[in-house]
């Protein structure tokens, strides 16, 4: 419980600091080709934040790039609680 709790913050927290990091637009109009969607789909709805002004894309990219530390991180946190348990 205490696990999902300290994850769920954690995401919060990086979308609230990633959405406060926004990019001025230029307002030139140019067009951008749609790429192959990747990245998590819990990230999904960030692209959406293209219609407000920030570069949905890129904080999708960096909220990716954040999740799966962190999800390294823990895998890492419980590989070395598993050797210490072996003992």
């Amino acid at each position: 419980m205490m696990k999902k709790l300290g994850l769920s913050i954690l995401f919060a927290g990086t979308l609230a600091l990633l959405m406060s990091c926004g990019e001025a637009t230029t307002g030139s109009g140019e067009q951008t080709q749609s790429k192959p969607d990747s990245g998590r789909k819990d990230t999904k709805a960030v692209k959406a934040l293209d219609a407000v002004g920030y570069n949905g894309d890129q904080i999708r990219k960096n909220l990716d790039s954040a999740l799966n530390k962190n999800d390294q991180r823990n895998k890492d946190i419980e590989q070395a609680g598993q050797g210490v348990d072996g003992k």
